[in-house]
């Protein structure tokens, strides 16, 4: 299962037949595996600052409740019984909410999954006919170092229990192996849509010196035989995954011609996934991905020609890393699009009509106060949002659920010896013996400062650098201070 698909289906690719949608894209990924910025070039007109989309008005947005504290929640999904499942980004746990007949929320882990050095999960989606087919997928990225590479799982949930994940797709480029952690492109995206699962691969290039301008890995993103800055797609039959690619022979491609996909839901009007492609020296985009599209990158920074954005932040690089699309509650009718800012910290929201063309706006939805990672939509229109440190809903007078949050006590997690706790929770960054790797070592000279600055910042996180707040995901100050003893103690 671990060699790269092929046996394609070649059908004829077609024309984008409507502008549907979106706003706002973004910029770059941490070496570490979330999402982290960069630098917004200027172009020569001197705009380095970070901004909100132009013309974002700022009136009336809403504020949200944390249902859970979690760690760098990458990707959420809503079970239609409105089951919240979510995605821990750098511990391996897929965690899920469940609420009683009060709305009182309990949090309970449904797989927990080993990751290798240096591993980490990016996105989940439930099988369409859940919960009579109670089957998860999941993107990981596996392997080390520079053998590092993406691949697609499936695991069973049974009364939410999960069993052991299934590999089902690997070998997918996430890192140029020449490069190594330098190429942080690995953009991985997944959609259902109308029976086909969609998955995205990032160019594997880097924002930083050095980066391929005029020639090398990014230019894979306009060769239909690497996977490298494509959309995949694959039909479901059951809960197999038959390949289902238009373009190429080497693997299913759908569309090419990415930077950066992070997000990816799928248009009401069309079936088809619309994505928020990260761009360069700002030009975030979020663009509607129709069968053997191309979209031009790196042939282009604004990627206008063939087939022009939804939406393009042109200066601004807000980096959202998460989309929904819902039905507008307004007289008007068509389609609101919630999308997150990682830079800005912010949710927004962008109306269009029926026709797919904008009708208002950006609105600032919610000032999240700390970087936003997902979000996801219900059957009744909420949105939840994944943070750094948890799992929110944002409490909008249409969202109909009344959710008490689940208890804040993760304590027992971080309990224990704390080696195993350094092992189940900081291994997959900072290497098993503590040497580095996505992350800094964490020895020897390494921790020079205080034993306060180190324990507030295992308690508080960096966001921007990767960093969880353990805090938040439960850990005690006690604990925190266990983790520190250890972390200064020799390395076996």
């Amino acid at each position: 299962m671990g060699a790269p698909v092929s046996g394609l289906l070649n059908v004829g690719g077609s024309r984008r037949s409507r502008l549907m949608w979106f706003g706002a894209v973004a910029v770059a990924v941490a070496a570490i595996g979330v999402v982290v910025v960069s630098a917004l070039a200027d172009e020569g007109i001197g705009r380095s600052e970070r901004m909100h989309p132009d013309g974002t008005v700022f009136d009336d947005p809403v504020r949200a409740d944390r249902l859970t504290s979690a760690s760098f929640v990458t990707d959420i999904a809503v079970a239609p019984g409105g089951e919240v499942f979510y995605l821990e980004h750098l511990t391996g746990r897929i965690g899920v909410l469940v609420a009683d007949e009060a709305g009182r929320l309990a949090d309970s882990t449904v797989v927990e999954v080993e990751l290798p050095e240096a591993g980490r999960l990016f996105h989940l989606v439930l099988h369409p006919e859940w919960p009579s087919e109670p089957t998860l997928y999941f993107s990981a990225h596996e392997g080390t170092g520079r053998n590092q590479r993406l691949a697609l799982f499936r695991v069973r949930v049974d009364d939410l229990v999960g069993g052991v994940p299934e590999r089902l797709v690997g070998g997918l480029a996430s890192e140029d192996p020449a490069r190594g952690a330098e190429a942080d492109h690995f953009g991985s995206a997944l959609a259902i849509c109308d029976g086909y699962l969609y998955l995205s691969v990032g160019d594997t290039d880097s924002p930083g010196p050095g980066s391929y301008r005029s020639g090398g890995i990014r230019f894979r993103a306009q060769d239909v035989e690497f996977a490298e800055g494509k959309v995949l797609r694959y039909q479901l039959d059951g809960t197999d995954l038959t390949p289902a690619g238009v373009l190429g022979e080497r693997y299913p491609v759908f569309a090419l011609g990415f930077r950066n996909v992070f997000a990816m839901d799928c248009d009401p009007e069309t079936g088809w996934p619309v994505v928020a492609d990260n761009g360069s020296a700002g030009f975030d985009q979020l663009r509607l991905v129709e069968p053997g599209s191309n979209h031009e990158w790196p042939d282009s920074d604004r990627r206008d020609a063939e087939n022009p954005p939804l939406f393009d932040t042109e200066f601004a690089a807000i980096a959202p890393t998460g989309i929904v699309a819902r039905a507008d509650d307004s007289s008007e009718g068509g389609t609101e699009l919630v999308f997150t800012g990682f830079h800005m910290e912010a949710v927004y929201s962008l109306p269009v009509d029926a026709d797919g063309e904008r009708v208002g706006n950006v609105r600032l939805l919610h000032p999240a106060g700390s970087a936003p990672l997902s979000l996801a939509g219900d059957g009744d229109g909420c949105i939840y949002l994944g943070t750094g440190d948890g799992v929110w809903l944002l409490r909008e007078p249409r969202c109909p659920r009344e959710l008490v949050a689940a208890s804040e006590g993760g304590a027992e997690r971080f309990a224990g010896d704390p080696a195993e706790v350094y092992r189940a929770n900081c291994s997959a960054c900072h290497g098993l013996e503590r040497e580095g790797g996505g992350a800094p070592e964490i020895r020897g000279e390494r921790l020079s400062e205080s034993d306060e600055f180190y324990i507030q910042t295992i308690l508080r996180g960096r966001a921007t650098e990767g960093m969880p707040a353990w805090g938040a995901a439960g850990m005690s100050e006690d604990q925190a201070r266990a983790m520190l003893d250890y972390l200064r103690s020799p390395v076996p």
